[in-house]
């Protein structure tokens, strides 16, 4: 039998020390520099297409410029890297610098400081650490995985990106100007790419894992560490999914007591179901992890004992796109029909009443996992359609994201002039409450005429899968089912902030499972001391 060293068909990366330069073929001819303070002075000129591999890459290294429309810039993601680096506004003077300047000189800047790495003082390690992004929270990191003693070696290379070209408020038509001075005096840092399927993402590879400490006898392979974890864990800790293919890695547990707290009775009543009250509420955490493209993905339900929301389901994800978000619901729902089973209930649409946010990869993944939950089970007589309807009957959008995005358009006063602001956010408010329809479209009306230039940001609410989500006149759930849970996200997001309190953040994947396990006790303590037990 062969054996593939390289299964999943990653890409190699180069690991020597110092990094290789980023490659490339020069623009032919050379234009002339362009910046602000001749930053692109004695730089090569390049264009996006003739990077090595016709693309941007996550690493660069090395001094070169190019030019790309916004198009291109956005299917770069933003030309990010995976570097540590702080960010910050460039050279733009008093009022200078703007985005529809007809210059790359006359454009708005912003730059990337590089950080560096922290490398061990032990010989035979070779992990190398990213560093937190600010000097505090760098004074905390003394210690290697190992147990050597960190140094921090720092980097003088700087990015410099420069927006310029935009025609009125059209944001599609501005340009970006890059000029990379990442010199190649830092690491590429990587894991062992075949330890674990968590670690698929490049960037948790990177960050989390870096290259295994196999060869330090003080060290474990994450392997080892992860199996002893679900060994310790095992009686307790669910898990809902361990999961990797070619496009995610996702992992999702939750304990006992959270699978539980799933599906509550009436104390009065212990036969009869009341459902989540109160719902169930989803949202990402995006500092919990160290890989800056990971998410911590929490739902969380409402416990009656304590009159406090608690976390219902813990994921990493090395990534935010619908399809981690749908094992995510699909492991919640297993947990909601093992609760509800355990409880001798039917297993009735309620139980999935949820809160998200509006990101379409949220609402689209509850829907795609909703269908596939039903659609296996042997008493499931609905389509398809069906189920794709009834669960968006079951979805709430945060009314607290549409008010905050009305509030800005409200104080961009090209289009809502500043003495109309206020009537402008007080109608905005009154299509989230009325629930009459010809109300409601006498109140879209009058956005439309009075404010005109609105029509692009006030389309896209209305589209059919938003607005049944938000308005109250659009919805399809029923009325009562509306009233029993929340109109914002908002308490998953004091959610976040009391997980970072107790676990802190920057974790990477074994810590981060020891923090949240953290936080579950503190919930379930409440809960505990508040039954009496």
């Amino acid at each position: 039998m062969t054996h593939n060293s390289n299964p999943f068909g990653w890409k190699s990366l180069d690991l020597s020390n110092p990094a290789p330069e980023t490659k490339f073929t020069p623009l032919a001819p050379q234009p002339k520099a362009m910046c602000r303070n001749n930053r692109d002075s004695d730089v090569v000129f390049t264009s996006l297409e003739l990077l090595e591999g016709g693309e941007w890459t996550d690493w660069p290294s090395g001094p070169f410029a190019m030019d790309l429309n916004h198009e291109q810039f956005i299917t770069s993601k933003s030309l990010q890297v995976h570097w540590a680096t702080r960010s910050g506004s460039g050279s733009n003077g008093r009022g200078g610098a703007s985005y529809s300047s007809k210059t790359i000189g006359g454009g708005f800047e912003t730059f990337k400081q590089c950080l560096g790495v922290m490398t061990c003082g032990h010989s035979a390690c070779k992990i190398i650490t990213r560093p937190k992004t600010t000097p505090e929270a760098r004074e905390g990191q003394t210690e290697c995985q190992c147990g050597g003693k960190l140094t921090h070696r720092t980097c003088d290379s700087k990015s410099y990106l420069i927006s310029w070209g935009q025609v009125g408020k059209n944001i599609t038509t501005r340009n970006q100007y890059l000029s990379d001075s990442m010199d190649n005096k830092g690491y590429i840092v990587v894991g062992a790419a075949n330890i674990s399927p968590l670690l698929r993402s490049r960037s948790a590879l990177a960050y989390h894992i870096r290259k295994a400490v196999a060869k330090d006898q003080n060290g474990h392979s994450f392997l080892k560490r992860f199996r002893a974890w679900m060994k310790k864990h095992g009686g307790y800790v669910r898990i809902r999914f361990n999961t990797a293919n070619q496009e995610v890695a996702v992992f999702s547990f939750q304990t006992d007591w959270m699978t539980e707290n799933l599906v509550e009775l009436k104390p009065e009543d212990s036969l009869k179901l009341t459902g989540p009250v109160e719902g169930l509420i989803t949202d990402a955490a995006h500092k919990y992890w160290a890989d800056p493209d990971a998410l911590l993905i929490v739902t969380s339900c409402f416990d009656s004992v304590t009159d406090m929301w608690a976390p219902a389901l813990f994921t990493y994800a090395d990534g935010g796109t619908a399809d981690h978000y749908h094992y995510h619901f699909l492991g919640l729902f297993h947990g909601i029909e093992e609760a509800a089973t355990a409880k001798r209930l039917p297993l009735v649409d309620e139980m999935f009443l949820m809160v998200v946010d509006h990101h379409p990869a949220q609402w689209k993944a509850y829907v795609s996992a909703f269908e596939d939950f039903w659609i296996q089970r042997d008493d499931n007589e609905r389509s398809r359609e069906e189920l794709k309807a009834a669960a968006m009957a079951l979805l709430r959008g945060c009314e607290q994201h549409f008010r905050q995005s009305a509030t800005r358009i409200a104080h961009i006063t090209s289009i809502i002039p500043p003495e109309t602001t206020s009537r402008f956010k007080k109608i905005c408010r009154n299509l989230c409450e009325v629930e009459d329809e010809m109300e409601f479209q006498s109140l879209i009306a009058l956005i439309q005429n009075e404010w005109p230039d609105t029509k692009a940001w006030l389309d896209w609410w209305l589209q059919k899968e938003h607005a049944c989500m938000i308005f109250k006149s659009q919805m399809t759930m029923e009325p009562e089912d509306r009233d029993r849970i929340p109109s914002t996200t908002n308490a998953e997001e004091s959610m976040h902030s009391k997980i970072y309190l107790i676990a802190g953040t920057g974790h990477d994947l074994i810590s981060g499972f020891d923090g949240l396990l953290k936080v579950e006790a503190h919930h379930h303590g409440l809960h505990d001391h508040a039954t009496g037990k």
